[in-house]
């Protein structure tokens, strides 16, 4: 072999001085600080880490297990649909029942040992995962679930089974006071599950419904640790200390954010181990298991939920995760097909056997900015768990609705830059596609809350709000669902007259943000030229009564709006037009009031509302009712 080449060896040492004199000289006055990002949570993201020692997680490599949903509400189809999936590459289930906060309207439709049964009709109980997600009917579907692997004869302490009792998480997601007898519950089942020989974990820390609710990073980080906390206490009631804490698993949203995902996961790990230091099991560990985030889907372009999916399935098995469920693309529009479960689980199975993801453990071990971000959610995630246990635990603060409230804080946070697109979801709010691919499912999804962005819903006792799960996306597809039963009420799509002022080279960027922008409400546009018409006012005029369009933007340069922008609206207002202006209202602000402009459409500014205003004066609104 030749001689070791160093790349770096011909040149002088980098240093974080020489980094920031550069970076100051391309900001041209600007500070450092104008490039530090911050999450949800407000941790700072700086854009220069130094790497760390490498620490890790004291993981190993380890596949983890691709598990698929078993969710259809016939359990002879829901049977058939598993046996393809574990034929296809599925090494697990997550046998989901109706009504539970994971189900998105679909599911089995009982806990009995038959419909489970009929379910797991030709499964090998001893050669797959299994998760149930049962919600409030989950004690009876685990004693269901044992009996039909007794009955079959397997040996409970060789199977791989997560019973996933969620009493605390059940009930914030239904609005309902917590059982006061839960802890004894949990703890009677825990108990029977012992003395039957069964493994695995019984109670589950669920961060996942905060998380379709709208919590941060460290808000579902808190949740699950203050969930986990609980159980144990109640749990260590009956079994011994290191047993009731092996008896405990975590689930977590994997979400479109790669890093943040990356570091919520690792430090889902460290803060568990933290608690069970302090209790003295130094040596206990978190059996994690991600599922992608069912708020960053969309209905609209669906076939973006695939990209989604992949970072985010990338990210859990970066972070760790023991086991991973991908959701079907086409979830948000109803029951998912084989096709759309056969991407979901050749998606981790592309991960795991080509990208070769599983053969690092923690491989974003001693990076520095995700060890930064680690540190920083632990850190307050860890404080705000703190907060809740001064409080008398999780089940005494949800009875005090402060972490329902904190999480509806950060969700209307999250919906405003949804609604300004300062958080843009691609194929939804930017980049629309106007003609989209239908999609097949084999039944079509419920309707979901009309709670829009918000988090809580109405419920008996106003100091437990409800977690109600919303897809960020919502809002934007309600208007389009809007503008599309307008098209088919009308025969027509609905359309807006644009108005181009000034030479269309230099106005090309405004005009093709703006017809963007409509597009993404279901609006078409009729595009004028008025660069170097003798009176651009009556054409404007003569064009929308051509056109029949009741509804005009104005998308011009700024010389040309000063030139002659408020005159052509006042001509297409005083025609009976609604009047847009694409851009800020800027110096002209009074000129273009007098003129009876009715709004502005402009980078920044909420268009979801401006959005439902243009529809309002198209009649879509109206006319949905109508009809």
């Amino acid at each position: 072999m030749g001689e070791t080449i160093a790349l770096a060896g011909g040149f002088p040492p980098a240093t974080e001085a020489d980094w920031e004199r550069l970076a100051l000289a391309a900001l041209k006055g600007k500070p450092l600080d104008s490039l530090v990002s911050r999450t949800d949570d407000g941790l700072a993201i700086r854009p220069l880490q130094a790497a760390r020692p490498l620490a890790g997680l004291g993981l190993s490599p380890a596949p983890w297990a691709i598990m698929q949903r078993l969710d259809h509400p016939e359990a002879a189809e829901a049977n058939r649909l598993a046996l393809d999936d574990l034929t296809g590459g599925a090494t697990g289930l997550a046998i989901v029942l109706a009504g539970a906060p994971s189900a998105h309207g679909f599911g089995l439709p009982d806990a009995s040992a038959e419909t489970l049964a009929g379910a797991l009709d030709g499964v090998f109980l001893d050669g797959i995962a299994l998760r149930l997600e049962a919600g409030a009917v989950a004690p009876d579907a685990a004693r269901s679930l044992l009996g039909l692997a007794n009955a079959r004869g397997h040996d409970l302490a060789a199977l791989d089974i997560s019973l996933g009792l969620d009493p605390l998480g059940t009930a914030a997601v239904a609005g309902t006071a917590v059982p006061a007898d839960w802890a004894s519950d949990l703890a009677g089942l825990a108990r029977d599950v012992a003395e039957r020989g069964a493994g695995g974990a019984v109670a589950l820390a669920d961060g996942r419904p905060w998380h379709a609710a709208g919590a941060t990073e460290a808000q579902e980080l808190t949740a699950a640790l203050a969930a986990a906390v609980a159980y144990l206490r109640a749990l260590a009631e009956e079994l011994p200390l290191e047993a009731a804490a092996a008896r405990i698993g975590f689930s977590l949203a994997a979400d479109v954010d790669q890093f943040a995902t990356v570091a919520k996961l690792r430090a889902l790990r460290l803060l568990w181990g933290r608690v069970c230091e302090d209790c003295g099991l130094p040596d206990a560990r978190a059996h994690l298991h991600a599922e992608t985030a069912w708020r960053s889907m969309t209905r609209r372009d669906p076939y973006t939920n695939l990209l989604r999916a992949t970072v985010a399935g990338f990210a859990a098995a970066v972070g760790g995760a023991d086991a991973l469920t991908v959701l079907p693309f086409t979830l948000p529009l109803g029951l998912p097909d084989e096709f759309a479960r056969r991407l979901a689980r050749n998606t981790q199975a592309v991960l795991l056997e080509e990208a070769h993801l599983a053969r690092v453990a923690d491989p974003a071990a001693g990076s520095g900015s995700v060890e930064a971000l680690t540190d920083a959610l632990c850190g307050e995630a860890w404080e705000r768990f703190r907060d809740i246990e001064k409080a008398g635990g999780l089940a005494a603060a949800l009875a005090t609705g402060a972490p329902q409230a904190a999480v509806a804080k950060a969700a209307a946070a999250r919906a405003a830059a949804v609604a300004t697109r300062k958080r843009p979801i691609i194929g939804t709010s930017e980049f629309a596609l106007p003609l989209e691919r239908p999609v097949t499912v084999l039944a079509p999804a419920p309707a979901e809350p009309p709670v829009g962005p918000a988090v809580t819903a109405p419920t008996a006792d106003p100091a437990t709000p409800a977690l109600v799960p919303h897809r960020l996306a919502a809002c934007f597809e309600r208007l389009r669902d809007a503008a599309d039963a307008f098209a088919a009420a009308r025969g027509g799509p609905s359309r807006v007259l644009l108005v181009g002022l000034g030479r269309r080279g230099e106005r090309a960027a405004r005009t093709a943000w703006t017809t963007g922008l409509f597009a993404a409400g279901g609006i078409g546009t009729a595009e004028i030229d008025l660069d170097g018409a003798s009176d651009a006012a009556l054409a404007a005029v003569a064009a929308a009564r051509t056109e029949g369009l009741a509804v005009a933007c104005l998308s011009g340069t700024d010389a040309a709006y000063e030139r002659e922008g408020p005159a052509v609206a006042a001509a297409l207002a005083s025609a009976g037009v609604a009047v847009f202006v694409a851009g800020r209202p800027g110096p002209l602000g009074e000129a273009w009031t007098a003129a009876g402009t009715a709004g502005f459409l402009f980078a920044g500014a909420d268009v979801a509302a401006a959005l439902a205003e243009v529809q309002n004066r198209l009649g879509v609104a109206a006319d949905t009712e109508t009809n």
